[in-house]
């Protein structure tokens, strides 16, 4: 049985409809406004944080006296944001944060009355390439408040079945976010298992017992200037590795959903954990193939900071087969005196991050030169403490491709019942 709909324009059901522009002139706003990249009283939300779906890492602040001004943006559990410059028409809705947030300034917060709030960002989030098609101009493109207003929706007629329709389909983004809690938690265990191994030198001695407050013996190294277990040395990877660049690609050899899945930059979100959701085909003939469990780094990065760039990622067990586009480098182990999996983390640390950074030019597209990361000095203990550490490390990267695989899977049923019950054809029984 089809659902009775009935069409709609936005500008009857909105509430509230602002941005952080509406505060006034461009000189009030100054005088007014701080923006702090250091933790402060209140989050500026960006597009940023929703595209990378990263709710912890990478936020921008502002102090009191600025959320107290920008009082007309604050941003609520469960409202509506809405790009209005840069990608205009990308729909996204506001995650619970025990922290205050104000509306970044590319975006639009739409809060509603007479409709759940969720069913309708679901409602605009189905019809998110209508939306965008109604954004204008030539080299920038954007949306105004009264292109928002004037947008035209189907609903169902039942608020009841809105109801349904909100829930059933906040189920799936549950299970979906609660994957990614995990993925996060499972990232955060071996980042500070690392830190206590190789950071403050507690990996296991021969006993079993913490090594360094266990009596282990320290030497001083010149290189690092510090002291490091009497084991252990420090040296560049110049001998120890190689590397192989991905696949060119032209558009022609990008397809939706057809060819063998390709693993590029946007695979890699802002948290460095790989994103299936945003995997490319590649039909054309020179592919390389990758293995589950191989090493691979950006080689070139989009962001502002360079956020990404050196940063490396295990190809996780998702996909049969898959490769990599030239934006990647795959990393060979040329040593027996090095593993895999204490490398990754090793090439994740802010330390090699600050480094490598002084290894990329360019403005609006950043490549890295490779040396840099050859010429990096890597401390290496012994290969019986990396091989240890390893196996943590690989058992958890296979719980990892499980809930990827499951987060896969969850976007494939959402991607494929949300237009349906969107348009009725589906309806959502009590």
């Amino acid at each position: 049985m089809k659902s009775k709909m009935k069409e709609i324009y936005l500008g009857d059901y909105i509430e509230l409809l602002t941005d952080y522009h509406s505060g006034g002139s461009y000189k009030t706003l100054k005088e007014n406004t701080k923006i702090l990249y250091e933790k402060n009283y209140s989050i500026m939300i960006r597009t940023l944080n929703f595209e990378s779906n990263d709710f912890e890492n990478n936020f921008i602040y502002v102090d009191k006296k600025s959320y107290d001004f920008l009082n007309y943006c604050v941003v609520k559990e469960n409202d509506v944001l809405v790009n209005k410059i840069a990608n205009p028409g990308s729909v996204y809705i506001m995650p619970k944060i025990d922290y205050p947030v104000v509306c970044g300034m590319n975006l639009f917060l739409l809060r509603f009355k007479d409709i759940n709030q969720r069913y309708m960002y679901y409602v605009m989030k189905n019809a998110e390439e209508y939306i965008k098609s109604q954004a204008h101009g030539t080299t920038t493109k954007t949306i105004t408040k009264d292109e928002m207003k004037k947008l035209k929706f189907l609903i169902h007629e039942d608020k009841d079945e809105q109801e349904r329709v909100a829930e059933f389909l906040t189920k799936i983004d549950k299970r979906k976010s609660i994957n990614e809690k995990i993925l996060h938690a499972l990232e955060d265990y071996i980042n500070t298992l690392y830190n206590y191994w190789f950071l403050q030198f507690e990996f296991p001695n021969a006993n079993g017992k913490p090594y360094k407050s266990s009596g282990g013996k320290m030497v001083y190294n010149e290189i690092l200037k510090l002291e490091i277990p009497e084991t252990w040395e420090v040296s560049t990877l110049e001998d120890k590795i190689s590397f192989d660049r991905g696949v060119s690609y032209t558009s022609d050899d990008i397809n939706a959903g057809e060819g063998i899945p390709m693993i590029n930059l946007a695979s890699i979100n802002r948290s460095h954990l790989y994103n299936p959701n945003e995997i490319k085909y590649y039909s054309g003939k020179n592919k390389k193939d990758l293995e589950s469990n191989d090493l691979l780094i950006a080689c070139t990065d989009l962001t502002r900071n360079a956020e990404i760039i050196g940063f490396p990622i295990i190809v996780p067990d998702i996909y049969k087969k898959v490769t990599f586009s030239m934006d990647l480098a795959k990393i060979n182990i040329l040593s027996d005196k090095l593993n895999k999996f204490y490398l990754y983390k090793s090439l994740r640390t802010d330390f090699y991050h600050n480094y490598i950074k002084g290894y990329a030019t360019g403005t609006n597209v950043i490549h890295l030169n490779l040396d840099g990361v050859k010429w990096y000095n890597v401390v290496l203990p012994p290969i019986e403490i990396q091989n240890k550490f390893a196996t943590i490390v690989e058992k958890v990267e296979k719980m990892k491709s499980k809930l990827m695989k499951d987060k896969k899977d969850m976007d494939e049923l959402y991607n494929y019942v949300m237009p349906l019950i969107m348009n009725g054809q589906i309806k959502i029984e009590e």
